[in-house]
Parts: C-alpha cells; sequence; structure tokens
C-alpha cells in the first residue's frame, strides 16, 4: 500500500511512540501484582531508645524525586501537552480551511432608502388602525 508522502512522517511518528509505550508497558507488567493481600505484619517488640539526627538537606533520605528528576517530568509534560495542542489545531486548520475573507455584513441603506422604508412602515401601521375591527 503506498501512502502519499506527506503522510509517511505522521506514520513514523505515531510508530515511534507506540514503540516507546510498549517498551515502558513491558517493563511495568514484569512488576508484582498490587491486587495479592499483604504479608502479616512483623510483631510489636519494645526497642531501645535511638538516637536521631536531624538532616538540613531532605534529599539526602533518597525518598521523592530530585529537582532534576522534576524539572525533567515538568518539561516533558508541557512538551507533550503543546505537542498534542499543535496535532489538534494543525489538524482544524487543514481539515476546515478558512476562507480568504469573510463576506462583509450589508450596508447599512442610505439616508433616501432608509426615509423611504420608514415613511412605508407608517404607512402601513396608519392603514392597519384604520382596518381594525370595532369592538
Amino acid at each position: 500500500m503506498a501512502y502519499p508522502l506527506a503522510v509517511l512522517p505522521r506514520i513514523k511518528v505515531i510508530a515511534t511512540v507506540v514503540g516507546l509505550f510498549l517498551l515502558l508497558a513491558s517493563s511495568a507488567a514484569g512488576q508484582a501484582n498490587p491486587f495479592t493481600p499483604l504479608p502479616p505484619s512483623a510483631p510489636n517488640l519494645p526497642s531501645a531508645p535511638t538516637t536521631t539526627t536531624t538532616s538540613s538537606s531532605a534529599s539526602s533520605s533518597g525518598d521523592g524525586l530530585s529537582g532534576t528528576g522534576e524539572a525533567i517530568i515538568l518539561i516533558a509534560g508541557a512538551g507533550l501537552l503543546a505537542g498534542v495542542a499543535w496535532l489538534i489545531v494543525h489538524d482544524a486548520h487543514r481539515v476546515a480551511p478558512v476562507s480568504q475573507r469573510a463576506p462583509e455584513a450589508p450596508a447599512a441603506p442610505s439616508r433616501p432608502d432608509r426615509n423611504r422604508t420608514r415613511a412605508r412602515a407608517k404607512a402601513a401601521r396608519r392603514q392597519r388602525k384604520r382596518n381594525r375591527p370595532s369592538r
């Protein structure tokens, strides 16, 4: 099946995105089943008093993302949103092109035409008043 040249880049992009999605999904599939029951909890044993040291840096505990990781995720999310918005706008312009000039509204009637129209309306009102049925 031969595709037009304009469609080929779009097919390549879609194939790349699907491939990356499948790659990430296969790595996620190797994780444990989240619906299995929890293991039994350990018995509560009295513990010896421990000394705690306070750390001035929250990143030393190793929990969460680093600032660089958060920035990469935010940039990737913004890029994804911008790409989707661009595709929507691009497709809308391609499918429904706007004509070169919108048709202009008809111009207001000139002064003599307006006077003639008002005179006719006034005469029609007088005629309706004259032809009213009597009560």
